[in-house]
C-alpha cells in the first residue's frame, strides 16, 4: 500500500511539474507575443511619425512658394518651377514609400532573366553621366564576365539608389567592381562614421555627414536585394565607404 501511495504521489508531482512547465511556457510564449506586438507598433508609430516628417517638409515649401505668389513677393515663374521640382521629390517619396510596403507585405513577384553583369552595371550608370562629368568624377568599372538572375527592373531599381548616393556623395572617385561572386560600389569624399555605416540600410535613417536623402532608398535597395537572395553590406575599406552586394 505505502508503494501504491508513494507512485501516485510521484505521478501526480509529474504531472503537477508538467502542468507548471507548461504555464511558465505559455506564460513566456505570450510574453514574447506581447513584445513582439509592442515591439511591431513602435516600429509602425516610428515609420508613420517619420513619414509625416519627410512630406511636412516639401508641403511647407510648397505652401511657402503659394503664399509668396499670392503675396507678390515672389516671381511667379521662379515660384512654380520650385512648386514642380518639390511636387516631384513629394511624389519619389511617396513611390518610394509604397514600394517598401508592397515588398515588406510580400505581394512583389519577380520576373527573373539572365542578365550580363557588365552590361546590366552600364546600363545602371546612365543616368548618372551628367553628375560625374559635371563635377569631374573619375569613375573605375572593374567587371569579372559573368552573368545573375534577377528581376531586371527591381534590382536596377536597388543599384541605381547605391549608385545614385555615391555619385552625390563621392569627393574625386566612384569605383564599380564586379568578380564573379560580390559586386560592389565604392566612393570617397564624404564618408559617414562607423556608426552610421551600421545603420544605412535602416529606413529613414540619415546622418549629419550625408544629410540630404530621406534614408528610405537604401531600405528599399536592402528588401529588393534581400528578396533575390542577395545580402547587401557597408563598410569603410581605406578613404573609401563600400556596398558590396552578395549572395546569402
Amino acid at each position: 500500500v505505502t508503494a501504491q501511495h508513494d507512485m501516485r504521489r510521484m505521478v501526480n508531482a509529474v504531472f503537477c511539474g508538467i502542468a507548471l512547465a507548461g504555464s511558465v511556457a505559455a506564460g513566456l510564449a505570450g510574453w514574447g507575443a506581447g513584445r513582439r506586438i509592442e515591439e511591431a507598433q513602435a516600429a509602425q508609430k516610428r515609420f508613420f511619425e517619420n513619414m509625416s516628417h519627410e512630406l511636412k517638409t516639401p508641403l511647407a515649401a510648397i505652401g511657402g512658394y503659394a503664399e509668396g505668389i499670392e503675396a507678390g513677393i515672389l516671381d511667379t515663374h521662379l515660384a512654380t518651377s520650385r512648386i514642380i521640382r518639390t511636387t516631384e521629390r513629394m511624389h519619389g517619396i511617396v513611390d518610394e514609400i509604397m514600394d517598401l510596403s508592397r515588398l515588406e507585405a510580400g505581394v512583389v513577384t519577380l520576373d527573373r532573366e539572365q542578365v550580363d553583369v557588365g552590361e546590366f552595371v552600364q546600363d545602371c550608370l546612365m543616368p548618372f553621366e551628367d553628375i560625374a562629368r559635371r563635377r569631374d568624377l573619375a569613375v573605375e568599372l572593374d567587371l569579372a564576365e559573368g552573368t545573375f538572375e534577377v528581376d531586371a527592373d527591381l534590382f536596377a531599381h536597388a543599384l541605381e539608389n547605391v549608385c545614385s548616393n555615391a555619385f552625390r556623395h563621392a569627393g574625386t572617385l566612384v569605383r564599380i567592381s564586379y568578380d564573379g561572386a560580390t559586386l560592389k560600389v565604392a566612393n570617397d569624399g564624404d564618408i559617414p562614421d562607423e556608426h552610421d555605416v551600421g545603420h544605412l540600410f535602416e529606413r529613414f535613417h540619415t546622418s549629419a555627414q550625408r544629410a540630404g536623402g530621406t534614408g528610405i532608398g537604401l531600405a528599399l535597395t536592402k528588401e529588393i536585394a534581400e528578396l533575390h537572395g542577395f545580402s547587401v553590406t557597408a563598410s569603410i575599406v581605406g578613404d573609401m565607404l563600400q556596398v558590396t552586394f552578395g549572395l546569402i
